[in-house]
């Protein structure tokens, strides 16, 4: 079943046994929304060699109107907590990345409360952030080992091609398309394609530069596998200020969860147990169920990382196959 499943291109299931039957898996973004989403983005890319000006605003109408799905099937979740095993389910990961980057730019933008005009702004941009890549030979962007110089120099120019080409042809609004022109550029100014540094940065850059890297870590590609959440979050804290934006990471970290609900994880305190819950602004700190301890079966019980004092020395060191 496992090895059908990953012929599919499914990277992971939600399964519901004796331990985890009182979870409720609650998915941000429904499958219908993500297929269609990605379908969509495949579109606009395969478009971008199209001289059919029909074709194109035809493909920009449709992206808008994904933008709008994510928007709206997000804001109608209570719990904006983001668990990135929603997104990852899909293998297809030039596209998807894209879909991922849209609706972890949205989770931002509505922590930094924009409005739902501003958030479809912001989802449309994401969606197309990568496009200027279709402009770069495919021998340099699918190349496994280390670019040359010469090569990168080349990857460098698409942000700047992706966003002409959207100004152009899809008349995408200068505030989107600055996202998409600017998700490389970095806060101490050695970015790309321009060195823009700190509030140079338009804001929507700030946001999907963070994004965008995160989702980058996060996801298995072809020559490796992808980087812990916990891992890819300090990696992100630790560039504050240098790399990203402060304030774009703090929001980000507020709604990403680190493990996701149904995720079995094991604690410094030596128990194992699932995650049952997490906690809008404490993506470190979820309620746990504990069925083990110091490898010896326990009676299930909870545990509260974020609201039991008790548990203030407890941290979570490791996501476990149990």
């Amino acid at each position: 079943y496992i090895k059908r499943i990953a012929t599919l291109g499914i990277s992971g299931v939600y399964i519901t046994d004796e331990l985890s039957q009182e979870i409720e898996i609650v998915s941000a973004l429904s499958d219908e929304v993500r297929i269609k989403t990605v379908q969509g983005v495949r579109d606009a890319f395969l478009l971008v060699t199209s001289d059919d000006p029909a074709k194109t605003a035809e493909s920009a109408r449709e992206m808008q109107s994904n933008a709008e799905y994510i928007v709206d099937e997000i804001m109608s979740h209570d719990n904006l907590l983001m668990n990135m095993v929603d997104l990852k389910m899909y293998d297809d990961y030039t596209f998807s990345h894209c879909v991922d980057v849209s609706v972890l730019s949205v989770l931002v933008g509505v922590s930094l409360g924009y409005s739902r005009d501003k958030l479809l702004r912001l989802a449309y941009g994401g969606l197309l952030h990568d496009v200027g890549k279709v402009f770069i030979d495919t021998d340099i962007i699918g190349k496994r080992g280390r670019l040359t110089t010469e090569e990168y120099e080349i990857v460098k120019r698409h942000p700047l091609v992706g966003y002409n080409y959207l100004r152009e042809k899809y008349g995408m609004g200068e505030e989107a398309a600055r996202g998409v022109l600017e998700h490389h550029e970095r806060f101490d100014g050695n970015g790309y394609p321009s060195g823009l540094k700190g509030y140079e940065i338009s804001e929507f850059g700030r946001i999907v530069a963070v994004c965008d890297v995160y989702d980058a870590l996060v996801s298995d590609r072809s020559y490796r596998k992808g980087v812990f959440e916990l891992e890819v979050m300090e990696y992100l804290l630790g560039g504050s200020g240098n790399l990203f934006d402060p304030e774009m990471v703090l929001h980000f970290s507020r709604r990403v969860a680190l493990f996701p609900v149904g995720t079995c994880v094991k604690m410094s305190d030596k128990s194992v147990g699932l995650v049952v819950e997490n906690f809008e602004g404490f993506p470190q700190r979820p309620k746990v169920k504990v069925f083990m301890t110091e490898d010896k079966p326990v009676t299930p019980h909870m545990l509260d990382l974020c609201h039991d004092r008790s548990t203030l020395d407890i941290t979570i060191i490791a996501t476990v196959a149990v």
